[in-house]
């Protein structure tokens, strides 16, 4: 498949959504060790509910996908309303911008849809590289998908994907030697930087983000290359939480 028609977007944010449903508890307990645990539930509510949102903006898009996915952008921000929503939910207003006008998604389409997705992360989070979140992977994603189509307009769905996932996958392994800088907020100092390693639960919603993106286009009939399956291994942090991890023979 060279495009994801208009009435075909639902069903790729639907194996988004999917995927998150299936990670909430790993996600709420990861959380749970940082946060309040509700990170799963935020993430599987949000995207679960998307493919409806945009079923329902539709009609009014009137074949405009940019149009449907923005629309129904703003309506997530309002069923999950907290930190992580509000990011996502503005992740997928600035993507859903940047198609606006297109009756299709292409490789370029996908490839500018990510990069407003993470300028939309970016402008509402306010955070930076480097910070230890889901912006370290979801940066490098969205660049290594626009310097695919840089270098070839041309560039397929497949060839976007394949791009993006391996760069999102290096920006999740390079999180590992992160501290966040945001540990102010926090209640509580950890005792040494290793300490992180223990209890970072953002950068694993990238994971999902990234494998429902593969899964979905699986879906729709674009081949993905071998070694880039996605697996869960112990190992990554201490103590036994599970490690988040992109490479990997497809089983």
């Amino acid at each position: 498949m060279e495009k994801i028609l208009f009435d075909q977007v639902p069903d790729l944010f639907a194996s988004v959504g999917n995927l998150f449903v299936e990670k909430k508890e790993e996600l709420c307990e990861m959380d749970a060790r940082l946060g309040d645990g509700d990170l799963g539930l935020t993430m599987s509510k949000g995207y679960a509910a998307l493919p409806d949102l945009m079923r329902a903006e539709a009609a009014g898009a009137a074949g405009d996908v940019g149009k449907m996915i923005m629309k129904a952008g703003m309506k997530m921000a309002s069923v999950v309303p907290s930190t992580m929503g509000f990011l996502m939910s503005s992740g997928v207003m600035e993507g859903g911008k940047a198609l606006k006008g297109k009756s299709e998604i292409d490789g370029a389409g996908l490839a500018a849809y990510l990069v407003g997705f993470a300028a939309g992360v970016q402008k509402r989070g306010k955070c930076q590289p480097g910070q230890r979140t889901i912006y370290d992977a979801v940066l490098p994603a969205a660049e290594a998908a626009k310097a695919a189509v840089d270098a070839n307009p041309a560039a397929t769905l497949q060839e976007v994907i394949t791009a993006a996932v391996e760069a999102a996958k290096a920006g999740v392994e390079a999180t590992k030697t992160m501290t966040p800088s945001l540990a102010a907020r926090l209640p509580f100092t950890p005792p040494s930087a290793s300490a992180w390693r223990i209890r970072a639960p953002w950068p694993a919603t990238t994971r999902c983000w990234a494998s429902a993106t593969t899964s979905a286009a699986d879906r729709l009939c674009v081949p993905i290359p071998a070694g880039l399956h996605l697996e869960s291994r112990r190992g990554f942090f201490a103590h036994g939480t599970r490690r988040v991890v992109f490479p990997g023979p497809v089983e």
